[in-house]
């Protein structure tokens, strides 16, 4: 097994163009995503994303502090961890450790959980297994400190007359934001339907995953 494919990148320096950065992310996120679809081929047995008990999580690049790894290490090496070239692998490390993940459908499934690049690449992949041919799609949010928050979402194609891109949003489903966002949450919900509603109206033919609000239904009870 190969869990872990690092591409050593010159992403997100300070005063990069927003955009350009956004772009060369989606390029990523479809290479995820066509990965996952080769795991659904593999693996036909898969549930369906919003019937795995899969939740949302937030990055790992958004907690403070050392991850555990690095923190272990900096234990068991004591003085040592203060030398300049053990500094620095440290450093080195926590920047692997501590960074992005773009996760595969396997391993969303061994931890249960995954962040919004991972959970858009599934969907992607799922739909269009399923004959919708979806994309991966990166929003950008500026903040405070000047630098900018992505966000991935999975845009639906334009289907017959229905001439126009409609979003969706995976994280938002599962979880992000939690009780705060009950609100945008069923709005996410009742876009859906609209959608699915809009295509049915126009003689297209959805498979079964996209009603959103059953598949949540059976995982959690209901939508939160």
């Amino acid at each position: 097994m190969l869990p872990y494919v690092l591409f050593d990148l010159s992403l997100f320096g300070w005063g990069d163009d927003a955009e350009g950065a956004r772009k060369n992310l989606v390029w990523l996120l479809e290479a995820l995503a066509q990965r996952n679809q080769q795991y659904l081929k593999d693996h036909p047995s898969t549930p369906r994303l919003y019937q795995s008990g899969v939740r949302y999580e937030v990055p790992q690049q958004f907690a403070s502090g050392e991850v555990e790894e690095v923190a272990i290490l900096r234990r068991a090496l004591g003085s040592s961890a203060k030398k300049r070239e053990v500094a620095r692998v440290l450093e080195t490390v926590q920047a692997v450790l501590g960074g992005e993940r773009f996760r595969d459908i396997g391993r969303i499934l061994e931890r249960g959980s995954g962040d919004c690049d991972n959970l858009a690449s599934w969907r992607v992949a799922e739909l269009r297994q399923a004959g919708i041919q979806a994309r991966p799609y990166m929003t950008g949010r500026k903040r405070a400190d000047g630098g900018t928050t992505y966000h991935a979402l999975v845009l639906w194609p334009p289907f017959g007359n229905v001439n126009y891109v409609t979003s969706e949003d995976p994280s938002l489903l599962l979880g992000m934001g939690g009780a705060a966002r009950a609100a945008d949450r069923a709005e996410e919900i009742r876009k859906n339907a609209e959608r699915c509603d809009i295509l049915r109206q126009h003689g297209v033919a959805l498979p079964a995953m996209t009603n959103i609000e059953a598949e949540l239904e059976r995982v959690f009870g209901g939508v939160r």
